[in-house]
């Protein structure tokens, strides 16, 4: 009967061995997946800030590659494919859902962060009518 016992007892540390090893291995292959997304990451914004030409600060920094017809920059190895939202995900992270990024400085073009600020539609549309970029639309009251 002790033979059994201890027959068991030695089974018993296998299998727990067999699972700790096993919760190891999945531990291990998590890093280094964990490791090679981060390496992509950091790969995706080296990719984004080269097509960038920064200047100053205060200055706006102008997206240099594809842009669409309004002057956007267009950057889509990311989420974001306009560059001016991908600018604001890198510096600060997720846009909420219904938010705008818009511009300081009116440029299209521009993604210095410092340039940027999230609005709403509204914010955004009275944005433009404080600097003249559209006219505001009268509406009747009643």
């Amino acid at each position: 009967m002790r033979k059994i016992d201890e027959l068991l007892a030695q089974k018993d540390l296998t299998d727990e061995y067999r699972y700790a090893t096993a919760a190891e291995r999945r531990q291990e292959k998590f890093q280094k997946n964990w490791q090679r997304e981060q390496k992509k990451i950091v790969k995706r914004i080296e990719s984004f800030w080269s097509k960038v030409i920064i200047k100053g600060p205060d200055d706006c920094w102008e997206w240099s590659a594809r842009k669409n017809n309004k002057g956007y920059g267009i950057f889509s190895p990311l989420k974001y494919r306009s560059a001016h939202r991908t600018s604001w995900f890198i510096k600060h992270g997720e846009i909420p859902k219904g938010m705008y990024v818009c511009h300081h400085c009116d440029n299209p073009s521009c993604v210095n962060p410092s340039h940027l600020f999230l609005g709403t539609a509204m914010d955004n549309f009275k944005d433009a009518v404080n600097k003249g970029r559209i006219k505001p639309i009268h509406l009747r009251n009643r």
